[in-house]
């Protein structure tokens, strides 16, 4: 606890862990603001709950995901504010069944959703009611055929929602699924 990590370039690095029935707090984390690359990183990780941190970039420039799942799957993140970095949340390569919802990821460089690493069979990831305005890419998802996108808003931002990579035949897109930006 009580971990200052200003200056460096990650923050806390989790591998290999089923976290059922743990907690992640800002004091694991560091301080989000000073860390110029990613201040929570998570690799094989399960049942994790993720909330109430700020891992958001307040210094020049936009730089950094602040949060990276890379093959972790049924993981919840809500409540995180990660904003004015390259990526707000980066879902990576076999990440599965993982919820993002009422999330702050406004301002990405990037994409404040990205999930477009993930030929690897990423599937059923749910984005969920998130702040995902003024960024240039709001929600990337590709190759995820069983996605859910709901609430989430889009407005301010270069575009909205970006589907690539999909069988999509049958389906149907829906206002829900593009998100508030009229």
């Amino acid at each position: 606890s009580g971990n200052d990590l200003t200056g460096s370039t990650y923050g806390l690095e989790l591998l290999n862990m089923d976290l059922a029935g743990a907690s992640i707090t800002q004091s694991m984390v560091g301080i989000g603001s000073g860390l110029t690359g990613t201040p929570l990183y998570l690799e094989s990780v399960t049942n994790a709950l993720i909330s109430g941190l700020d891992l958001s970039w307040t210094g020049t420039g936009k730089v950094g995901s602040g949060l990276v799942l890379y093959s972790s799957s049924n993981n919840v993140v809500q409540n995180v504010t990660a904003t004015n970095r390259q990526q707000g949340i980066y879902v990576r390569d076999g990440s599965s069944h993982n919820t993002l919802q009422q999330n702050n990821l406004s301002g990405a460089g990037d994409a404040a959703i990205q999930a477009r690493d993930n030929a690897a069979g990423s599937t059923g990831n749910r984005y969920l009611n998130n702040n995902l305005t003024n960024s240039y890419i709001a929600l990337d998802i590709r190759y995820d055929t069983q996605f859910v996108s709901s609430g989430n808003d889009l407005t301010g931002s270069t575009y909205g929602l970006v589907l690539l990579n999909m069988d999509l035949a049958g389906a149907s897109i829906t206002q829900a699924m593009v998100g508030n930006g009229s």
